[in-house]
């Protein structure tokens, strides 16, 4: 009975694996780096679906609840950092990148001027630069 009463919830049931010896930072520069092993191990695949897995291992949390419409708020700054990650680490425009996420592209807009910066002094850190030139515009 109180299997059938988890199962019928209608409270979310997010339930965060963000391992505690890492922070939210440190989370980032690791997804950034799997990202980029995973472009040279899977050349075929689209980069933006390999930049949300590799996010979604490092953060804990599945590729389905990063893409979902969940407003929980660990997922939402999860989310918003990986679509950061997708613009810095790809050429894709933000309609493309919010195509993956099911998200307008003026939601992608929003997300990449809250951490464009994190992103930005992360990918600086591991390339060992001191200034970010790692942002790409749309052609």
């Amino acid at each position: 009975m109180l299997i059938a009463r988890l199962a019928f919830s209608r409270r979310p049931t997010f339930i965060p694996l963000l391992r505690p010896q890492l922070t939210f930072e440190e989370n980032v520069m690791a997804a950034i780096r799997l990202s980029r092993t995973m472009f040279a191990d899977h050349p075929g695949y689209s980069r933006v679906r390999l930049v949300i897995s590799a996010s979604a291992r490092c953060f804990g949390v599945t590729s389905n609840q990063l893409r979902s419409t969940s407003r929980v708020v660990p997922l939402v700054k999860y989310r918003g950092a990986t679509i950061a990650m997708a613009r810095a680490l790809t050429s894709n425009s933000t309609p493309a990148i919010g195509f993956h996420f099911n998200r307008d592209h003026t939601t992608v807009l929003h997300a990449l001027r809250k951490y464009r910066t994190l992103v930005e002094s992360a990918i600086a850190e591991i390339d060992g630069k001191t200034e970010s030139t790692t942002w790409r515009k749309a052609a």
